[in-house]
């Protein structure tokens, strides 16, 4: 399982390099509402596509930490007292940083906190793909709160920038199918 994590690491790099770059500004209004108008107003910008992979990047994480970490420290010797551990640092972790994201928003933009958000990520599996001990996964399950709370804040303040007047919602579900539907998918996947 280790390799496993090693490999989705590597590949974490490219995104956070291909994004480091880019300007995200929303575009100008329209009138128009159907979904199609959505992946339409998605895909048109460069910036913007990068954004939506990089949260699919984000969402096979949580898929492959949800799938295969506990496995590993089941494989680790983990009596079920780690995972748990590991399960109630990671909702600690988070709720903080959503308390405070509009004011890490405010200083380093949406794509710097996404940024921020895959380096979390490629520092969990670093460790996860090193660990020789169970109990080392707890030395990076506090990195949970950036990956998620500053990805979906993030991504929250593209799609209200992004989103035609009344479609709001139809972008930010757009992006909660990319994260949770096909991101979450594809990582239980590998």
């Amino acid at each position: 399982l280790g390799t496993l994590f090693w490999i989705h690491l590597i590949v974490m790099i490219c995104p956070i390099l291909l994004i480091s770059s880019l300007k995200v500004s929303a575009p100008a209004p329209s009138q128009k509402g159907s979904i199609w108008d959505v992946v339409s107003m998605v895909t048109e910008r460069q910036a913007t596509v990068f954004f939506f992979l990089a949260a699919l990047m984000v969402g096979q994480s949580l898929g492959l930490i949800g799938s295969f970490a506990f496995l590993m420290l089941q494989d680790l010797g983990d009596t079920g007292v780690i995972m748990g551990l590991s399960t109630m640092e990671q909702c600690l972790a988070e709720a903080p940083v959503f308390f405070v994201a509009q004011s890490i928003l405010a200083r380093i933009g949406v794509i710097r906190a996404m940024q921020l958000s895959l380096f979390s990520v490629a520092i969990r599996f670093g460790v996860y793909a090193t660990m020789t001990q169970p109990w080392h996964i707890l030395l990076v399950e506090w990195l949970h709160g950036p990956m998620y709370g500053l990805m979906w804040v993030a991504g929250t303040r593209l799609c209200r920038s992004l989103a035609p007047p009344g479609m709001e919602t139809s972008v930010q579900a757009f992006l909660s199918s990319w994260v949770i539907g096909f991101g979450s998918l594809s990582g239980n996947m590998l």
